[in-house]
């Protein structure tokens, strides 16, 4: 399958032929694409969305609720005078209902966003107050048993009604269109995860399998021999990458001894670490203790009866203490030698 690349053209200059201009196109749609598909952009628009079907169905429950006040208003004045006080304590029962039923539906709506689903008694109190709603403003119309007044005072409560058991449910499937946004980011495409696992290395079970060794030699020598018929070029020998292997001991006597030199030319030797492991093939740290293990032979050396130079002492400690000058090298060991168990050693004059 061939893949073609699409290149945008250069910021600030007007694409030149069919080409460019579909590719800047194609470009432009690709990058509204990964918008649209980003779900941080889907929940954005779904919080949008959230807040216009919020405005809507709050417009329209406040609009039937206050359609209902007159209607409410009349029941529960009962034929009294018009602005004497019990017409004006007949204004105070609608509001009281509604403002009940306002307040159950905006806590209704702050838990359903967390998909958190009301007590018995939240829906005990929306239905109370809708059906005391619903009775007293169609108590007249059901008096009288005329079909339109019934159906113009019932149209406003039950659509207040069912507005106040939808919107609990649109609230819970709004928020589950947001999960499912991000589950869907979240999980890798479906023929993609396909190709994952038809390409997935299959582990080759080892029992009961012979060993191919001698087949694997043969193939390796064949490919050889074909790429060399091929192009005519003998294939070049292999080169050992590993360098042969040193011992230790070798290594602190290759030191000690280029310490001594150093300090007879009256010269400070310092170590080359990076010619050192390129000479054992250790690593840096391996070539530190073998350098420590030779300074340390030129200062404690059992069988040492020679003075050693004090350059070669002092490139040995590399830093550390020196000897007392004052000391002689013809000391007895005992004299020297401090009070642990430790053979008696040669102590280094100056």
């Amino acid at each position: 399958m061939t893949t073609t690349t699409l290149r945008r053209p250069a910021p600030g200059g007007r694409p030149k032929g069919r080409a460019a201009k579909l590719a800047l196109a194609a470009s432009d749609a690709a990058d509204v694409r990964a918008y649209d598909t980003n779900p941080d952009v889907i929940a954005y628009r779904i919080e949008r969305m959230r807040a216009w079907v919020d405005r809507l169905i709050w417009s329209g429950m406040i609009l039937g609720l206050a359609f209902t006040a007159v209607n409410v208003q009349q029941f529960a004045a009962a034929g009294a005078a018009t602005y004497s006080l019990a017409w004006w304590s007949a204004w105070l029962l609608d509001p009281l209902v509604s403002l009940i039923l306002i307040g159950a539906l905006i806590g209704e709506q702050i838990i359903s966003r967390h998909q958190i689903k009301a007590g018995p008694w939240v829906r005990a109190l929306k239905w109370v107050a809708l059906s005391a709603t619903y009775a007293m403003n169609t108590w007249s119309a059901w008096e009288s048993l005329d079909a339109a007044k019934i159906l113009l005072h019932s149209v406003p409560p039950g659509m207040v009604f069912c507005a106040a058991e939808a919107v609990t449910d649109l609230r819970h499937l709004i928020t589950e269109a947001v999960h499912a946004a991000y589950r869907a980011a979240a999980a890798p495409p479906a023929d993609l995860a396909g190709v994952a696992e038809a390409e997935a290395p299959v582990p080759e079970s080892r029992t009961g399998v012979a060993r191919t060794d001698d087949v694997r030699s043969q193939v390796t020598d064949s490919t050889e021999e074909t790429a060399e018929a091929r192009t005519g070029i003998a294939a070049a020998p292999a080169v050992d990458a590993a360098p042969p292997a040193v011992s230790r001991e070798q290594i602190v006597a290759e030191l000690r001894t280029e310490i001594l030199r150093a300090a007879d030319r009256g010269e400070r030797w310092a170590p080359n670490y990076t010619a050192l492991e390129a000479r054992t093939g250790r690593r840096r740290s391996w070539c530190e203790k073998a350098v420590r293990d030779a300074r340390t032979a030129l200062i404690h050396t059992e069988d040492n009866t020679a003075p050693v130079p004090h350059e070669a002492r002092m490139d040995a400690t590399d830093g550390a203490a020196p000897v007392d000058a004052g000391t002689d090298s013809t000391t007895p060991p005992a004299t020297v030698a401090d009070s642990r168990t430790d053979p008696p050693r040669t102590a280094i004059a100056a």
